[in-house]
């Protein structure tokens, strides 16, 4: 039996050659059966004879050529794949999840180039990883100033305590919901990084307590594990790019940190700036999602809602010093009115510049006599702990070479004359450069190490 050409097919109609077992070919019936058969999917018995073929020939053809003529599905409408690539094919990730009948595909969506998703994809992971890093290298500075320095390095402990942890959620996650939207999931958890810290640094700027920092601060890094374990698990081909823009946030994290919080002088803002980039980050995986009712104005509405609160970031996050400081305790001291006239973050810590005046009651004898000739004190303190002291003699040359010469610190140039020329390593609040030169040096070169 001939086998009639597709019905409707017309110019799209697939030309003729070797793989087209349909196309003007002449056929026994029972060649064409089992053709039929192997390419329609339909199962002709050998009892019903070679009229059997021949009766279902119409209905076949009529099927198959509608199969052939049909539009190629759309990524939507058959399953999206867990992330979008850059280039090229979507990758085999062994799995996909399926939109429910309430996120139907709408034509604009499944017409959104494929670059842009992908791009907003792995941009999500970089501004996620910087934010993230910025956060965990600013709680080694202001934990330096609530507790103490040695106590900054249990960053690394909360931050690995709370990607762990969010890994092992993400993996029960995945079990129990199989079909997870990813990156629905993403956004979630970015914004969800993002609401943790801006709340959970309101209580911990607020206090020295150990336990209660090491609370306030892992659980940001439990979203953020969530978010970085989802990802790595739903693009296994895909790996090596997926980590290239983790690494490529995490190191952008760390220099913005540094530079940011030196240029700012104020680690209350960078609390700020780290929550917007969150929100940006669930931003970005909302634009990288295939759901096409996912909500991204939230996560711009906290991004923006962040940066407008900058000018009263230290209201919101004062982060105190520890009360077993010597800025805490000496501005405390009986008999003295202290105030601190100038404060500064960086990325080693805060400085803070304490004028001590004379009060009701008894000073402290390392005060007392600067307050019996007048003089006017300022001590500088590095995170709250480390301190130099600048003192005004106030025109008082006489006292001021009297103090020169009895100072303990002078005792290094009684037992070795100075030079022409002095280095000062450790310059502190200058008395060491008035030491050197009432010693007889000419040139006094300090270098500051804080």
């Amino acid at each position: 039996a001939q086998v009639p050409p597709l019905p409707g097919s017309g110019p799209r109609r697939r030309g003729p050659g070797p793989s087209d077992p349909l196309d003007g070919a002449h056929r026994e019936p029972e060649e064409a059966a089992a053709t039929l058969k192997s390419v329609g999917g339909m199962s002709v018995g050998a009892e019903d004879g070679p009229g059997a073929a021949g009766g279902f020939s119409e209905a076949i053809m009529s099927e198959l050529g509608t199969e052939l003529l049909r539009p190629e599905p759309s990524a939507d409408s058959v399953g999206i794949p867990l992330h979008p690539v850059m280039d090229g094919p979507v990758p085999d990730h062994g799995e996909t999840f399926r939109r429910s009948d309430d996120h139907a595909a709408s034509p604009a969506r499944s017409a959104a180039p494929a670059r842009v998703a992908s791009a907003a994809f792995f941009a999500s992971i970089t501004v996620l990883t910087a934010s993230m890093l910025g956060f965990e290298v600013l709680q080694t500075i202001t934990l330096s100033l609530q507790v103490f320095s040695h106590n900054a390095f249990l960053v690394v402990s909360l931050s690995m305590l709370g990607l762990g942890g969010g890994g092992t959620l993400a993996t029960v996650l995945r079990h129990v919901r199989p079909h997870l939207d990813v990156q629905r999931a993403m956004q979630r958890c970015a914004l969800a990084f993002a609401l943790g810290v801006a709340l959970l640094m309101l209580p911990a700027s607020r206090s020295t307590d150990l336990e209660t920092l090491i609370l306030c601060l892992v659980f940001p890094y439990v979203f953020a594990g969530i978010f970085l374990a989802l990802v790595f698990s739903a693009s296994p081909r895909d790996v090596t790019r997926t980590y290239f823009f983790d690494l490529l946030g995490s190191a952008l994290g760390c220099l913005l940190l540094a530079g940011a919080i030196t240029l700012l002088g104020d680690a209350s803002k960078i609390v700020l700036l780290v929550v917007a980039g969150g929100a940006l980050a669930a931003a970005l995986a909302a634009v990288s999602s295939s759901v096409e009712s996912s909500p991204g104005r939230w996560p711009l509405i906290v991004a923006i809602g962040a940066l407008l609160l900058l000018p009263w970031a230290d209201r919101l996050y004062p982060f105190l010093a520890n009360p077993q400081k010597p800025l805490t305790q000496e501005m405390a001291t009986p008999g003295v009115v202290a105030k601190i006239v100038w404060s500064k973050w960086n990325f080693i810590g805060r400085l803070d510049a304490v004028d001590f005046e004379p009060g009701t009651g008894v000073a402290p004898i390392w005060l007392r006599d600067r307050f019996e000739h007048g003089w006017s004190t300022r001590v500088l303190y590095t995170n709250g702990g480390a301190n130099t002291m600048a003192i005004d003699f106030n025109g008082d040359e006489a006292g001021r070479r009297d103090f020169v010469r009895t100072s303990l610190q002078s005792m290094g140039y009684w037992v070795v004359r100075p030079g022409p020329a002095v280095l000062n390593i450790g310059l502190g609040a200058e008395i060491d450069v008035a030491l050197a030169v009432e010693n007889g040096a000419d040139r006094v070169t300090g270098v500051e190490i804080n």
